[in-house]
């Protein structure tokens, strides 16, 4: 089978791959989660905005009290420099509390054209203002693997499915789904591995510009959003496994 680019969920384009029809997003396409609702920071306190030169690029998720948790490639050959993320605020434009990014860490085995390992950690120069709206996300134990059916939310910034851009965070129920599931629908794409997780729902979807974002289960962040079907209105995505990274969580961050 000839297998197409990863189609990654930035927001802007992951502009180092080829434009075939496998190709990541470019920015005119905007960022969504289809079908999603109004959701608060106070319900997701660990959610948080990972920005460049100050504008939403990816989602991410605080882990600890200066680590944050996101996708590889939201910060692959991007500057740290240019690297902050917005805290404890519902709106991905302002509120809460920005700070900057002093180092990111990518997963030793992360492939850019395979998806493989694709999650990240970010270190922030001072340590989050722990409160009501900013929290850690609850990790996996090590080789967790979810059960197909377990309920599961992602949230994220980005357009709206009519094309407007969410001011609001947005939140969907979905449900984790058998890896083979992925597979058949996106198979041509890439091979869905156990470093992925796979996750959707008949009529909710995430998309453009929720790469990084937290899928969680009662409080323990599951899945990184990572990749899926350029359209975003197939049923099914793929997420970065947590549970198959948290020893190198562990390793590099001490959380």
């Amino acid at each position: 089978m000839v297998r197409g680019v990863v189609v990654f969920l930035c927001l802007q384009a992951c502009a180092l791959a080829a434009p075939t029809a496998g190709a990541p997003w470019s920015a005119s396409d905007g960022g969504r989660i289809i079908n999603g609702t109004d959701a608060s920071i106070a319900d997701f306190p660990w959610t948080v905005s990972l920005q460049l030169a100050g504008v939403h690029w990816c989602g991410a998720s605080v882990i600890g009290d200066s680590w944050a948790l996101t996708a590889a490639h939201c910060v692959f050959r991007h500057e740290v420099a240019a690297m902050s993320v917005r805290a404890g605020t519902s709106t991905r434009g302002s509120g809460g509390v920005v700070l900057n990014v002093s180092q990111a860490i990518i997963h030793d085995e992360f492939s850019y054209i395979t998806a493989e390992y694709d999650i990240a950690v970010v270190q922030v120069a001072e340590p989050f203002p722990l409160g009501p709206t900013v929290q850690p996300v609850g990790l996996p134990a090590e080789g967790y693997d979810p059960p197909a059916g377990l309920p599961v939310t992602a949230t994220g910034w980005g357009a709206t499915q009519g094309g407007g851009a969410a001011v609001q965070l947005q939140s969907a129920d979905l449900e984790v789904l058998q890896r083979s599931e992925c597979e058949a629908r996106l198979g041509q794409v890439h091979e869905v591995t156990a470093s992925m997780l796979c996750a959707g729902h008949p009529s909710r979807a995430v998309c453009h510009g929720d790469s990084g974002s937290a899928l969680v289960h009662a409080g323990t962040q599951l899945g990184v959003v990572s990749w899926g079907d350029s359209n975003c209105l197939g049923p099914v995505a793929v997420y970065g496994n947590v549970a198959s990274a948290r020893a190198w969580i562990r390793g590099v961050t001490g959380v």
